[in-house]
Protein backbone atom coordinates (compact mmCIF):
# COMPACT_ATOMS: atom_id res chain seq x y z
CA UNK A 1 0.00 0.00 0.00
CA UNK A 2 2.17 2.48 1.41
CA UNK A 3 6.14 2.54 0.62
CA UNK A 4 9.76 4.59 0.71
CA UNK A 5 8.89 7.86 -1.79
CA UNK A 6 5.27 8.10 -1.31
CA UNK A 7 3.64 10.93 -0.70
CA UNK A 8 0.35 12.67 0.23
CA UNK A 9 -2.33 12.46 2.96
CA UNK A 10 -2.37 8.84 3.67
CA UNK A 11 1.53 9.15 4.49
CA UNK A 12 0.42 12.03 6.94
CA UNK A 13 -2.16 9.71 9.04
CA UNK A 14 0.43 7.08 8.97
CA UNK A 15 3.02 9.17 10.66
CA UNK A 16 0.44 10.99 12.97
CA UNK A 17 -0.60 7.21 14.09
CA UNK A 18 3.17 6.46 14.43
CA UNK A 19 3.95 9.41 16.35
CA UNK A 20 0.84 8.86 18.94
CA UNK A 21 2.12 5.14 19.21
CA UNK A 22 5.82 6.55 20.27
CA UNK A 23 4.45 9.74 22.35
CA UNK A 24 6.63 10.27 25.19
CA UNK A 25 8.51 7.02 24.70
CA UNK A 26 11.13 8.02 22.85
CA UNK A 27 11.90 11.57 22.43
CA UNK A 28 14.40 11.58 19.72
CA UNK A 29 12.11 9.66 17.61
CA UNK A 30 12.56 11.07 13.58
CA UNK A 31 9.20 11.01 12.41
CA UNK A 32 7.70 14.35 11.63
CA UNK A 33 4.42 14.72 10.02
CA UNK A 34 5.50 15.60 6.80
CA UNK A 35 3.24 13.45 4.13
CA UNK A 36 6.63 11.98 2.81
CA UNK A 37 7.28 8.43 3.20
CA UNK A 38 11.06 8.84 4.12
CA UNK A 39 13.72 7.04 5.58
CA UNK A 40 12.27 7.85 9.18
CA UNK A 41 8.81 7.23 8.25
CA UNK A 42 10.17 3.51 7.34
CA UNK A 43 12.43 3.06 9.63
CA UNK A 44 9.46 3.51 12.38
CA UNK A 45 7.19 0.99 10.50
CA UNK A 46 9.82 -1.03 10.40
CA UNK A 47 10.20 -0.80 14.40
CA UNK A 48 6.54 -1.10 14.50
CA UNK A 49 6.18 -4.15 12.27
CA UNK A 50 8.91 -5.76 14.57
CA UNK A 51 7.38 -4.92 18.39
CA UNK A 52 3.46 -5.99 16.71
CA UNK A 53 5.16 -9.49 15.44
CA UNK A 54 5.07 -8.68 11.80
CA UNK A 55 7.49 -9.27 8.63
CA UNK A 56 9.63 -6.14 8.98
CA UNK A 57 9.69 -4.83 5.87
CA UNK A 58 9.39 -1.13 6.60
CA UNK A 59 6.51 -0.54 4.14
CA UNK A 60 2.66 -0.24 5.81
CA UNK A 61 0.31 -3.24 4.07
CA UNK A 62 -3.25 -3.81 4.58
CA UNK A 63 -2.32 -5.82 7.93
CA UNK A 64 0.43 -3.08 9.33
CA UNK A 65 -2.25 -0.36 8.68
CA UNK A 66 -5.25 -1.90 10.31
CA UNK A 67 -3.06 -2.68 13.15
CA UNK A 68 -1.27 0.46 13.16
CA UNK A 69 -4.71 2.51 13.13
CA UNK A 70 -6.38 0.27 15.96
CA UNK A 71 -3.16 0.59 17.91
CA UNK A 72 -3.16 4.35 17.44
CA UNK A 73 -6.89 5.22 18.54
CA UNK A 74 -6.76 2.61 21.25
CA UNK A 75 -3.45 4.15 22.43
CA UNK A 76 -5.06 8.14 21.76
CA UNK A 77 -7.76 7.09 24.03
CA UNK A 78 -6.06 6.18 26.99
CA UNK A 79 -3.29 8.89 26.44
CA UNK A 80 -5.99 11.52 27.03
CA UNK A 81 -8.12 11.45 29.57
CA UNK A 82 -10.15 14.46 29.88
CA UNK A 83 -13.02 13.50 32.40
CA UNK A 84 -9.92 14.55 34.95
CA UNK A 85 -10.83 18.00 34.21
CA UNK A 86 -13.21 18.64 36.23
CA UNK A 87 -12.91 17.37 38.69
CA UNK A 88 -9.04 17.15 39.20
CA UNK A 89 -9.25 20.37 37.86
CA UNK A 90 -11.64 23.49 37.50
CA UNK A 91 -12.07 25.12 34.65
CA UNK A 92 -11.11 28.15 33.69
CA UNK A 93 -7.52 26.15 33.82
CA UNK A 94 -5.04 29.51 34.23
CA UNK A 95 -0.86 29.41 34.58
CA UNK A 96 -0.12 27.53 38.33
CA UNK A 97 -3.07 24.91 38.31
CA UNK A 98 -1.69 21.64 38.37
CA UNK A 99 -2.99 17.96 38.43
CA UNK A 100 -3.53 14.88 35.97
CA UNK A 101 -6.16 16.99 34.04
CA UNK A 102 -3.63 19.86 33.58
CA UNK A 103 -1.03 17.04 32.29
CA UNK A 104 -4.31 15.57 30.19
CA UNK A 105 -4.86 19.05 28.81
CA UNK A 106 -0.72 19.64 27.85
CA UNK A 107 -1.22 16.75 26.03
CA UNK A 108 -3.89 17.51 24.14
CA UNK A 109 -2.44 21.16 23.19
CA UNK A 110 0.92 19.60 21.55
CA UNK A 111 -1.45 17.22 19.59
CA UNK A 112 -3.37 20.43 18.46
CA UNK A 113 -0.27 22.49 17.85
CA UNK A 114 1.37 19.72 15.93
CA UNK A 115 -1.93 19.59 13.71
CA UNK A 116 -1.85 22.63 13.07
CA UNK A 117 2.17 23.18 12.51
CA UNK A 118 2.37 25.63 15.83
CA UNK A 119 5.95 25.77 16.14
CA UNK A 120 5.21 26.44 19.93
CA UNK A 121 4.93 23.18 22.33
CA UNK A 122 3.43 22.81 26.24
CA UNK A 123 5.73 21.23 28.97
CA UNK A 124 4.25 18.04 29.83
CA UNK A 125 4.94 18.10 33.68
CA UNK A 126 1.23 18.55 35.18
CA UNK A 127 1.15 22.21 36.29
CA UNK A 128 0.08 24.71 33.45
CA UNK A 129 2.99 26.99 33.08
CA UNK A 130 3.55 30.18 30.77
CA UNK A 131 4.52 27.96 27.78
CA UNK A 132 1.14 25.94 28.42
CA UNK A 133 -0.75 28.98 28.13
CA UNK A 134 1.29 30.07 24.79
CA UNK A 135 0.33 27.15 23.04
CA UNK A 136 -3.02 27.59 24.08
CA UNK A 137 -3.30 31.29 22.67
CA UNK A 138 -2.15 29.84 19.17
CA UNK A 139 -5.11 27.44 19.03
CA UNK A 140 -7.59 29.82 20.34
CA UNK A 141 -6.03 32.57 17.47
CA UNK A 142 -6.80 29.23 15.16
CA UNK A 143 -10.78 28.62 16.68
CA UNK A 144 -11.04 33.04 16.60
CA UNK A 145 -11.61 32.70 20.41
CA UNK A 146 -10.09 35.57 22.91
CA UNK A 147 -6.52 35.07 22.97
CA UNK A 148 -5.54 35.21 26.54
CA UNK A 149 -3.60 31.20 27.54
CA UNK A 150 -7.01 30.34 29.85
CA UNK A 151 -8.62 27.04 28.83
CA UNK A 152 -12.43 27.36 29.72
CA UNK A 153 -15.26 25.50 28.65
CA UNK A 154 -15.93 26.67 25.76
CA UNK A 155 -12.37 26.34 24.22
CA UNK A 156 -12.04 23.02 25.94
CA UNK A 157 -15.29 21.47 24.10
CA UNK A 158 -13.38 22.70 20.67
CA UNK A 159 -10.45 21.25 21.61
CA UNK A 160 -11.94 17.46 22.36
CA UNK A 161 -14.36 18.26 19.56
CA UNK A 162 -11.18 18.80 17.01
CA UNK A 163 -9.14 15.90 18.51
CA UNK A 164 -12.46 13.43 18.00
CA UNK A 165 -13.40 13.13 21.45
CA UNK A 166 -16.98 12.51 22.63
CA UNK A 167 -18.85 16.02 24.20
CA UNK A 168 -18.78 16.16 28.31
CA UNK A 169 -21.40 16.25 30.24
CA UNK A 170 -21.52 20.05 31.43
CA UNK A 171 -18.79 21.52 29.12
CA UNK A 172 -20.61 22.46 26.17
CA UNK A 173 -19.37 25.51 23.28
Amino acid sequence: MYEQNDKGEAVREIQRYLLELFYDTDSSFPVIINGEYDAATRAAVRNYQEKRGLPATGEVDRTTFDLLYSDYRAARALRLSPVAIPPDTPLPVTVGAAGEGVLNLQRLLNFLAERYGLPERSDTGGVYSYASSVVARGIQRIYRLPEDGAVDGTFYAKMLRDYDYPPLPGITE
